[in-house]
Order: structure tokens, then C-alpha cells, then sequence
């Protein structure tokens, strides 16, 4: 090697290490700073502790990218100090990671350690990480004010999760930080603790994802039967798909064929445009491509889309749920199917985002912003096609878009359950099913026939809303406090820390929750094993009042229900106690899975499971108790 060789080389390698050298001191000055935020947060760690923390957080720091936030008690810190948690790899990245152990026994937590929340992405920390999830979608103070309703308390944010101090009860936060840093934030959960996303949710939420899985189950079921997702393809893998169906479209239809182009990359409308073929795709194109519905349902002659919420809260088996209260999204300007509009995006997409770049949108939002109430009426007095009206217009309408819901997750249910046993059920939860949770917002199309279309899934649906904006106020509100309820996380009317829960409610995680749905499963289970009925109590009467009767002629004998139903191992009977305890609790929310329709939905499961058979039987019993469906409301509404 000549010299001037060997002094470029000798250079390079100076300016290598002095850059390594200023990356590990801004290093150390990040966490530092973070260690005083969370002083100044006055969080309870002790002072003994804090000079030796910096080295804890270098070690962990695989642990701040989950996001988890810690109340740790002096103890809980001075035991990680004396005892270091072993440094195991990451199998996927290779970073070092800590594993979390064993949290002390559930009998022993105080109530204290019940009632927090944590949102990811503190706003004070935001300048110093260098990764993504630096805010929750739409406006925090909505999620705030919620949970603080509910009697929640925020917990301030630390990026170090040390054993034993983890008090958080709820975690809300980006599915794609979720998901992140090989699913930590999941791995790491106790049993006492929810979050709001499932692992592997970009099955539904991901554009590239979701088309995937609904080409699946059309092939798989046939297309009349998974007939609510547009012809889809991803550019440019199914260019040549794409070509071949624009061919057969303009072969065996009249008229000009349409597309509808969405960037895989881009969310909130951006990236959106309609075209006329593949000859209107540039090179460099990705992302999905669907045929488009090119005769909506209008509403004043304005094009229109439908947010509706879903949450799903147990995969094995599966609980779906739909609210019937939404918003409608309305274009700004008259439809008109002509092609030569084809470039008018105000007439075509209906995001908010896009529309309130004009100013009267901006200024009042209200006329292109409905309820579903108000859209009820509209289609009950107009009709559907032709202006045709039945009656019971809206009732179909609605009930089609259950159809709809159910279709959508049960195309990536198997995957999703798969996604669970691996990575939830763990040796802290592996009985239980209620980890997580899912809230999504699908965003549906209906077309002139009143027959709805599902155009995307949002896992992360935006819950802006401002006391100024009445409607997204109180329904967005409304909808957040009934799922509360639903996951049993309220702890009184008006909420407070130091307030006791509502009388005749248990609290989720709590010893009275964990007593009552041990004592409803023992009911449960000792009414299939014995020939007498056990004793109901206040829990029996509290939520078994279809199986009061004990005359076996009646046909709603609690004894005969639990023995068709199998019900004969303490599992099985938590299973059932689960769904009726959230059951219970659901308020507004209308149950699709498990219902009394289950010939209609079993058949579009990839793998029916057990647990979902067995439930499907119990909400059969109850039917011959009650005379009802009661997985529906009463009367389907919008």
C-alpha cells in the first residue's frame, strides 16, 4: 500500500471514531435530559438512584423505543439496580434488549396501581427522538379528556420500564408503534394491563395488506360471497392484471372505464387520484389501484363516505362490535360521471383533509359533515335507486354494513390470531383473551343500489375534535366513553382518582373484577357438573337473569344450556363469563360476533375454532330463554 493510501485510510479512520465519540456523548446529553424531565415530572424514583440511571438507560435503551411509561417505586428501582436484568439480543435487529421478569402476584397490587393511562408520543420529548411515533393521531386533549372522564390519570412519560413499577393500566398508541422493536411493547404487558392495538393489525390497516387479504378471500369464498371491496390491484407487481381487466371492462360495457389510484405511502387523501386506465400511471407508480364505483349514492347530488367505528376485543374467540353512531364525509362539489371531470378532485374524494384546503370548508364544515342520524332520515325519505322508496331503506342500509364489518375482519382473522398466540399469549396471560383491543374506522362507500363498499380500514381513526365542533365533540366523545365501558376501564360518573367505581361494576384488573368473573365461571362450570343448581347470588342474578327458571320444561334451564354448550373445564367457562361481563357492559356498541346468526358468518371463517363454536351455541341458548337476538339492536339504525 502506498503512503498517501495508507494516510487517507489513517484520516478516515480518525474522523470515523471522532464522530462515533460526539454520537455517544449526545447520547448520554439525550438521556440525561430525559432523566430530568422525569424529575421534573416528579416521579417516584428515589435519589439514591438517580446517579446511576444513565448507565441503566444506555443498557435498556431498546426498552424507551417501546414507549412503555413507568411509575416505579423505590424498591421496584433499587432491586433493578442491585439485581441487572441480563442483556439478551434482539433475533431480529440484534440490539440488546432486557427481559422483563415476573411481576409480583395480582392479589398484592394495591388499587393504586389501577386507574392510569399512558399516551405514547409526549410532546416535551418529542425534540430529542429521532423515531416516528412522536404524537397519537388527531388531538390528544380528545383522548385526555376521555380517559380523564372515565376517572383515568395520566401517567407521565419515562423511557425505562423497570421491574415490578410498570402501574400503568391502559396504553394507547400508534399501530405502527405497536408493532415496532420485534412487538415489545405486547411482550412486556402483565396481566392487569390493556392496550389498544393487537399485534399485526397492518393485515387490515395497510392499503398493500388489506388488498392481499380480500383478493384471498374472494378466491377463496367466491366473489358473490366477498363482494364489498372493489377490484383491487398493486402497482406496478399486477400492472399487467390491471391491463387485462381495463381490456375486458372496455370490451363488455358502453362507455369509459374508471380507476381510482391511492400512493401505499400516503395517507389522509394525499396521493389520491382518480384515472381513466393504465395509460394514465406514471413509471413510477406504487400502490394500489381500485376499480371505481362510478355510481354513488348521493346525498343532494354530493358524493359521500361513511366513517364507521369498530373495535374488536378478544380474537380467541373472536368479539366484534360496531357503533351505530358515525360521520359522513360529503365532497364539496355536485357529482358527475362524466369522464371529463375525471380531474375535479373536491367532486370526486371526500376526505376532510382534502377539502378543507377551500375556504368555505374551512370556515364551516357543518353542511358536508353529517351524522348518521341525519343520513337515516335522508335515505328513509328519499330511497334508493330511482328515488324508489320502501320504508325500510335505512334498515337495509345498515344492516348490510354489519355484513360488511364482519366480512372485513374475518378475511384477516386467522392471521391476526396467529399474530396473538405467538406474541400475546404468554406465560402472565396465556388464559386470558383481553389483553388487547382493537378500535378501527372504516371508511365505506355506498353506491346507488344502497349497497356499501369498504374503501380502506384505519387503525389509527382520527379523533380530532374541539368544544367549537359540536358534532365530532359529543359523537367522538360519546363513542370513547361508551368503549370505557365496554373494557370496563370507568371508574364513576365524572371520574377522580380517589373515586370508587360505579355500585354494581368491577373494574377491569381489579381484585373484585378478577373475584366476580371467578365466581361467575364457578357458576358456570358446577351447573354442567352437578345435579343440582348452584347458588346464583348477586353475581348469577347480575348476569345470568335469561336462566332464572329452573323448570327444565321451559327450555332456559342454566344446567341445560351450560351442558349443550360443552361447558366442561374451568377454561371454557371463563370464556363464556368473559363475553357476558363485557356483554354487560357494552351500552351503545352492537355485538356481531359471537350472535345467534352464526350459519350465516361461521361460513366465512378460514378456521373455525372451538371457542367460537361454543359461544355461537351460548348466544343460541340465551335465544331460547330471552325469544331475542340480542346481538343487534333492536331496530338497526345509522
Amino acid at each position: 500500500m502506498k503512503l498517501h493510501q495508507l494516510c487517507i485510510l489513517l484520516l478516515l479512520l480518525c474522523i470515523l471514531f471522532h464522530w462515533a465519540a460526539l454520537w455517544a456523548y449526545d447520547e448520554h446529553q439525550k438521556y440525561k435530559t430525559l432523566l430530568q424531565h422525569a424529575t421534573q415530572q416528579k416521579l417516584n424514583l428515589p435519589l439514591s438512584v438517580a446517579p446511576q440511571l444513565p448507565t441503566q438507560l444506555l443498557r435498556l435503551r431498546s426498552m424507551a423505543d417501546s414507549s412503555i411509561t413507568i411509575r416505579a417505586t423505590a424498591a421496584a428501582a433499587a432491586k433493578q439496580l442491585s439485581h441487572p436484568t441480563p442483556v439478551h439480543r434482539n433475533s431480529r435487529t440484534g440490539t440488546p434488549t432486557a427481559k422483563l421478569a415476573a411481576p409480583a402476584a395480582l392479589a398484592e397490587l394495591s388499587i393504586s396501581a389501577f386507574g392510569k393511562f399512558k399516551l405514547a408520543g409526549d410532546p416535551a420529548l418529542c425534540s430529542m427522538r429521532k423515531w416516528r411515533w412522536c404524537y397519537v393521531s388527531g388531538n390528544v386533549e380528545t383522548f385526555r379528556r376521555c380517559f380523564q372522564q372515565a376517572g383515568l390519570i395520566e401517567v407521565p412519560p419515562l423511557p425505562l420500564d423497570i421491574e415490578g413499577g410498570a402501574q400503568w393500566q391502559l396504553l394507547w398508541q400508534l399501530a405502527d408503534e405497536a408493532d415496532g422493536n420485534d412487538y415489545a411493547s405486547y411482550r412486556r404487558m402483565i396481566q392487569w394491563q390493556r392496550q389498544n392495538h393487537f399485534p399485526g393489525v397492518r393485515e387490515l390497516g395497510n392499503k398493500r395488506y388489506l388488498h392481499k387479504n380480500m383478493a384471498q378471500a374472494r378466491e377463496h369464498f367466491g366473489d358473490e360471497v366477498y363482494n364489498v371491496f372493489p377490484k383491487s390491484f398493486t402497482i406496478p407487481t399486477d400492472f399487467l392484471k390491471l391491463q387485462q381487466d381495463y381490456d375486458a371492462a372496455v370490451s363488455h360495457r358502453v362507455g369509459d372505464h374508471m380507476y381510482i389510484m391511492k400512493d401505499a405511502a400516503k395517507d389522509r387523501g394525499e396521493g389520491i387520484r382518480v384515472i381513466s386506465g393504465p395509460s394514465d400511471l406514471a413509471p413510477t407508480d406504487k400502490g394500489i389501484v381500485q376499480s371505481y364505483v362510478r355510481y354513488p349514492y348521493l346525498l343532494n347530488g354530493y358524493k359521500f363516505t361513511m366513517r364507521v367505528y369498530v373495535v374488536y376485543t378478544s380474537l380467541a374467540p373472536l368479539r366484534l362490535y360496531v357503533y351505530p353512531e358515525g360521520f359522513v364525509h360529503m365532497a364539496t362539489d355536485k357529482y358527475n360521471p362524466d369522464i371529463k371531470y375525471i380531474n375535479e378532485r373536491y367532486m370526486h374524494l371526500t376526505n376532510p383533509d382534502i377539502n378543507k384546503e377551500r375556504p368555505f370548508y374551512k370556515k364551516n364544515p357543518r353542511p358536508f359533515y353529517w351524522n348518521f342520524k341525519e343520513l337515516k332520515q335522508y335515505v328513509k325519505k328519499h330511497g334508493g335507486k330511482n328515488g324508489v322508496v320502501s320504508g325500510h331503506d335505512d334498515v337495509r342500509l345498515w344492516s348490510n354494513i354489519q355484513t360488511l364489518v364482519m366480512k372485513t375482519i374475518l378475511s384477516a382473522e386467522h392471521k391476526l390470531t396467529r399474530y396473538a398466540q405467538k406474541i400475546i399469549f404468554t406465560k402472565f396471560n396465556k388464559e386470558r383473551s383481553d389483553s388487547c383491543f382493537e378500535l378501527l374506522g372504516l371508511d365505506v362507500l355506498v353506491d346507488q343500489d344502497l349497497r356499501p363498499w369498504l374503501i380502506e380500514v384505519n387503525p389509527d381513526p382520527d379523533m380530532s375534535a374541539h368544544a367549537g365542533f359540536a358534532l365530532a365533540y359529543q359523537t367522538k366523545g360519546e363513542m370513547m366513553s361508551h368503549l370505557m365501558d365496554l373494557l370496563s376501564l370507568k371508574r364513576g360518573e365524572g371520574g377522580g382518582e380517589g373515586e370508587e367505581p360505579r355500585e354494581g361494576e368491577s373494574i377491569f384488573g381489579t381484585k373484585e373484577y378478577i373475584a366476580e368473573r371467578k365466581e361467575l365461571a364457578n357458576i358456570l362450570l358446577l351447573s354442567s357438573k352437578q345435579e343440582k343448581l348452584p347458588t346464583f347470588g348477586k353475581v348469577g342474578e347480575k348476569y345470568l337473569k335469561s336462566f332464572q327458571s329452573t323448570s327444565i320444561t321451559e327450555g332456559c334451564n342454566l344446567k341445560l344450556a351450560t351442558m349443550q354448550c360443552g361447558v366442561k373445564t374451568m377454561k371454557i367457562a371463563y370464556l363464556i363469563a368473559d363475553s357476558e361481563m363485557e356483554y354487560y357492559r357494552q351500552k351503545e356498541w352492537q355485538r356481531l360476533i359471537p350472535s345467534i346468526e352464526s350459519n350465516k358468518y361461521m361460513k366465512w371463517y378460514y378456521e373455525v375454532k372451538d371457542a367460537d363454536v361454543m359461544l355461537a351455541c351460548w348466544e343460541f341458548q340465551i335465544k331460547m330463554c330471552t325469544k331475542k337476538d340480542r346481538s343487534r339492536s333492536s331496530s338497526p339504525r345509522l
